[in-house]
């Protein structure tokens, strides 16, 4: 197993704004994963685990705010990288499939051309 983690969270708290007022999603979330390890998160409706997962893509709108804590990706602290390299992190390093269906495959569309439309927008191919 490798010394330092491959992906490390530490004192992690997420809140959003909702239509009620402030929802407080994450509280204190600290873990470390390391390479080759697997982790799944289940939970209740609610519970935080979509929250959690856009705060480690760096996906963070006017309503969702990091309001604690650190993530650290290959040792580099996520909180203090600019946007450009985020788009690099994320279309070679970290990846979230979310089970919503209303951002599932498209049905009408072979998975194919889904995984050939992912690979080309993620290397820049052309379409042959």
């Amino acid at each position: 197993m490798a010394i330092h983690p491959l992906l490390e969270i530490r004192h992690l708290s997420v809140s959003y704004q909702n239509s009620t007022g402030t929802v407080r999603a994450v509280r204190d979330v600290s873990m470390q994963i390391f390479a080759g390890e697997t982790l799944a998160l289940a939970g209740e409706t609610g519970s935080g685990k979509s929250t959690l997962a856009l705060a480690l893509l760096g996906l963070f709108d006017r309503q969702l705010r990091l309001d604690t804590g650190e993530i650290f990706f290959e040792g580099r602290n996520l909180r203090l990288i600019r946007d450009h390299e985020w788009k690099r992190i994320r279309s070679r390093k970290i990846g979230a499939v979310f089970q919503d269906m209303r951002s599932a495959l498209n049905p009408v569309i072979s998975i194919g051309d889904h995984l050939t439309e992912t690979i080309r927008a993620h290397q820049a191919l052309s379409k042959r």
